[in-house]
């Protein structure tokens, strides 16, 4: 287990306002506000996917090869699932919680991006950091970076400049446990 610490940023111009949180709550029956579970993260993003895309799309994270395993493992935790089975190191990824999670990260397929399944870290910050997408589970630095924080040295002239600054908000990751 990496043990890296995510965060979740999300457009709080978008989540905060009055039409969208009426036309959120008649559909899903609860107020639209930063997701604290993953049921809410699917809701919340398809919501936004059905409403605004092509242009803004619900959720951008990396899923890339070598990085989907993290947001895995994440989700496992989170539905309770465990790496193996303590009385005989089995794996036990193939458990209720372990199927429910890779199910789940499958399903969101549909609230990000066309070509999402290839991104890596860069891509997805970058979605967000362009305003195209509403929620984003990712590793703490591109909080900063959303707001033009420490992009303007040299070293980090890859980082895009932010569209979204001044309207991210943040909070735990969907789930708890995000590390």
């Amino acid at each position: 287990d990496d043990g890296d610490v995510y965060v979740m940023l999300y457009l709080k111009d978008l989540i905060e306002d009055p039409t969208n949180q009426a036309e959120f709550k008649a559909k899903y029956g609860y107020d639209l506000a930063p997701p604290k579970t993953w049921k809410e993260f699917d809701e919340v993003g398809e919501f936004f996917t059905k409403k605004m895309s092509p242009e803004v799309y619900g959720a951008a994270m990396p899923r890339g090869k070598g990085l989907t395993l993290y947001y895995y493992m994440q989700m496992l935790r989170n539905y309770g699932g465990t790496f193996f089975n303590e009385a005989d190191m089995s794996c036990t990824w193939n458990s209720e919680a372990g199927v429910k999670a890779l199910t789940d990260m499958v399903n969101q397929r549909n609230i990000m991006p066309p070509g999402a399944d290839a991104w890596g870290f860069v891509e997805a910050t970058a979605a967000f950091l362009r305003g195209n997408a509403v929620l984003a589970v990712t590793w703490p630095g591109a909080g900063r970076w959303a707001q033009n924080i420490g992009t303007d040295i040299e070293a980090m002239n890859w980082v895009p400049k932010s569209d979204v600054a001044g309207k991210v908000g943040y909070a735990a990751a969907p789930g708890g446990g995000p590390e």
